[in-house]
């Protein structure tokens, strides 16, 4: 019987080269977990998890699973990176499809659109209403839309995975 769960964060990669990422690292603030949407921080020195919930994806980085860490206990994309560990991670492009985190209490459809949850994992999107009369301000992202979800997923009582189309 096939597995139903992906060990893997790259699951289709869109690279003319040879279908395969270029593989980048950095040293992570904090833990980081493979699936996790990042962020610069420190002045650009460290990855940590997107803190921007909605916000732009800042080149869609996402943290993969470690091929080096010591997995004899489970899947490499449940062992967390720790503070100051060197995170390996992508610069996601469109048309790939990454095993990503989604927010507890979220519930998509095939194509939900997802941006940051503010916290490394990713919710649906929900567009803000237009105030007609003109007396609200808002802040709109440009860049907010991280992919589109390839699957139904709704965790519940713990933040979940989720294939994601990258947009």
């Amino acid at each position: 019987m096939a597995a139903t769960t992906s060990s893997t964060i790259i699951l289709k990669s869109n690279n003319p080269d040879n279908m395969a990422q270029r593989t980048r690292q950095n040293l992570g603030n904090g833990t980081v977990t493979p699936g996790e949407l990042l962020t610069w921080v420190n002045s650009g020195a460290d990855l940590d998890q997107h803190a921007t919930a909605g916000g732009n994806a800042e080149g869609k980085k996402v943290a993969i699973e470690n091929q080096f860490s010591d997995h004899a206990s489970g899947k490499a994309i449940d062992h967390a990176y720790a503070d100051n560990e060197t995170v390996s991670y992508i610069h996601a492009q469109p048309g790939d499809q990454l095993y990503m985190w989604l927010k507890d209490g979220q519930t998509t459809a095939i194509g939900s659109p997802l941006v940051s949850d503010g916290a490394g994992a990713l919710q649906v999107h929900t567009p803000q209403a237009v105030d007609e009369a003109g007396s609200a301000t808002f802040t709109n992202y440009v860049d907010a839309i991280v992919g589109y979800a390839a699957e139904i997923a709704a965790p519940s009582g713990a933040r979940g995975r989720v294939r994601v189309d990258i947009a």
